[in-house]
């Protein structure tokens, strides 16, 4: 199978042969303990972009002098797990499926101090993962973002909706809520510390997961960091996410998160109510008093 690696100077075709070549020997023999990223890819059928993604990331560990692993958490009916691993990765098969919960058993067998996450679509360019990283290894954030509106949407790569209706009104109602100061809170590039990831006991299963990263971090006083990368078209397999409900979720997500904001106005309108009632009745009973 041929494959055409589109990135700039690095842009070359790759044979693949269905079985790992001396990349992917020298990433299984890489002692775990010199580890330092663990990149980690949720797939679901996604043959046709997880060989350049999992090359791109391989690359970018390369070029940017980090001893790294590429794992590929996979529930695919395809040959997405056999290309994975014929480009160096180490493909883990999730118990069950859902966006969130590949992440979870993705970062469960990470060894890296650093994890990087990222969609198995093509719509991120994981030689832009240095990006992620820089400001974790200087101590500037816990959890690094790739933000798609402060860099560049190509064109067709988000629906009009998402871009102008959907990721913003999320991504405002997150900010109001829990103070991140995100612009891309929906954003599926991202980066942390492995021990960020464990101290913010992340529980969802879905596409939420996102969601709940960044309002964990803000709520717990962490450095949550942007910087600025291009989102091209997806290519090849079925889009996984779905306007409406996992909108809801994510929308859901945020208010169970928010009890004070949630309850806080209705308590408060209900307890002057009850004020007000209260003072009606006693002025009811002096004015009757008066009368009497």
């Amino acid at each position: 199978m041929s494959i055409r690696i589109a990135g700039g100077n690095l842009a070359e075709t790759l044979i693949v042969k269905g079985k790992p070549g001396a990349e992917a020997e020298a990433a299984e023999g890489l002692n775990p303990g010199l580890v330092e990223v663990s990149v980690v890819i949720p797939s679901l059928n996604e043959a046709e972009t997880i060989g350049e993604c999992v090359y791109k990331a391989k690359k970018a560990l390369a070029l940017s002098g980090f001893k790294g692993e590429v794992i590929v958490a996979d529930n695919s009916e395809d040959e997405t797990p056999e290309i994975a691993e014929s480009f160096g990765a180490r493909v883990v098969t999730p118990d069950k499926r859902g966006y969130g919960y590949a992440y979870h058993y993705g970062v469960k067998h990470a060894h890296g101090k650093y994890v990087v996450m990222g969609d198995a679509d093509g719509t991120y360019d994981f030689l832009e993962m240095p990006k992620l990283l820089e400001p974790l290894v200087r101590g500037e954030a816990d959890l690094v973002i790739g933000s798609r509106f402060r860099g560049e949407i190509k064109k067709d790569a988000m629906p009009w909706l998402h871009k102008h209706v959907g990721n913003p009104a999320l991504t405002a109602v997150l900010n109001l809520f829990f103070k991140a100061g995100v612009s891309d809170a929906h954003s599926g590039f991202r980066a942390a510390r492995k021990s960020t990831l464990e101290r913010l006991s992340l529980k969802s299963h879905g596409m939420e997961y996102a969601s709940e990263m960044v309002l964990k971090a803000a709520w717990k006083g962490l450095k949550v960091g942007e910087v600025p990368i291009t989102y091209h078209p997806r290519r090849g397999g079925k889009p996984k996410l779905n306007t409406l409900s996992d909108g809801w979720r994510h929308l859901k997500l945020m208010l169970i998160y928010a009890p004070a904001r949630l309850y806080l106005p209705p308590g408060l309108a209900l307890y002057f109510i009850g004020l007000l009632v209260k003072a009606l009745s006693h002025f009811k009973a002096r004015v009757q008093a008066l009368m009497a």
